[in-house]
């Protein structure tokens, strides 16, 4: 597992690509903070990954809000 022990942020964590990557890190065995602007397609995401074995989380924040963005990533430090 490469990313044991490793924390990861997806910034538009419900899209086809950051759904595709926040698996793919999940199945390497990183703990993944989904962010994006809807809730429920990234309560959908987070529920497959846990379905996989996967620990994931999420945050409903726009990215383009530098403030929030700050903010998640101190919080998840």
């Amino acid at each position: 597992m490469l990313l044991q022990n490793r924390t990861t942020i997806i910034h538009g964590g419900s899209g086809a690509v950051g759904s595709a990557v926040a698996r793919a890190y999940a199945r390497e065995g990183a703990e993944v903070h989904l962010t994006g602007r809807t809730r429920a397609t990234l309560e959908d995401v987070a529920h497959r990954i846990r379905d996989e074995g996967g620990i994931a989380h999420v945050a409903v924040l726009d990215a383009v809000d530098r403030d929030a963005v700050e903010r998640h990533a101190a919080a998840v430090a």
